[in-house]
């Protein structure tokens, strides 16, 4: 007579918001609003600060865009070898540290240097989230997740254009950059402290025959 059930039929009967999905999801959240903060303001600040010269700010991106190309997929391995949460804060807290710095660069050259990072930071991090949304709902419900998932996701970018406007006008140029960059630091804590441990599943007691 057996005595266990299956994974998969324990995973149909758990709701989809977990308490690890609900912590995730707030750290999606919360990490888009300064990401999306910074969009519209970017090229206008590098423009206000370093030149209005749009192909000097190309070759600027470019070392980045390199870098998001050949080198996603081994930048996306490492959360798997090494873990979600750790990789994931790891790229949050460089990330921001890197803005935090943003304000005071000295020269494009120092901007093509801090940007390339920051694509590496978050070439650690984003995958990392993106694994850990499949790892806290599991293979049935993996469409409704990514579904939620990509919904806060959108309702932080929808929040941050506008602060990000409203601080660059009214409290400074650099103030969006280290907003951004402490929320990433804390963000990044966050995981470290609640999203760490991936919660395993216990089998059922049943008396079927």
């Amino acid at each position: 007579m057996p005595v266990t059930k299956s994974v998969q039929r324990m995973r149909q009967k758990q709701s989809i918001f977990s308490s690890p999905l609900l912590k995730l999801l707030f750290v999606v959240f919360i990490t888009g609003i300064p990401e999306a903060m910074l969009s519209p303001i970017y090229l206008i600040y590098l423009q206000d600060k370093f030149t209005t010269d749009m192909m000097t700010i190309a070759l600027a991106f470019f070392p980045a865009s390199l870098v998001a190309a050949f080198l996603s997929t081994r930048l996306g391995e490492m959360s798997d070898r090494f873990g979600r949460a750790p990789m994931m804060a790891i790229g949050l807290a460089g990330s921001g540290i890197i803005s935090l710095f943003m304000p005071a660069l000295p020269s494009v050259i120092w901007l093509a240097v801090l940007y390339t990072l920051s694509a590496i930071m978050w070439g650690l991090s984003e995958p990392a989230e993106t694994a850990m949304v499949a790892d806290l709902i599991g293979d049935d419900k993996l469409g409704m997740g990514y579904g939620v998932y990509d919904f806060v996701e959108n309702l932080g970018f929808a929040v941050g254009p506008l602060l990000g406007g409203i601080l660059y006008d009214t409290v400074g140029k650099g103030m969006p950059f280290y907003l951004n960059g402490v929320i990433l630091i804390i963000s990044a804590g966050w995981v470290l402290l609640f999203l760490r441990h991936k919660p395993t599943l216990k089998p059922e007691i049943s008396l079927d025959a």
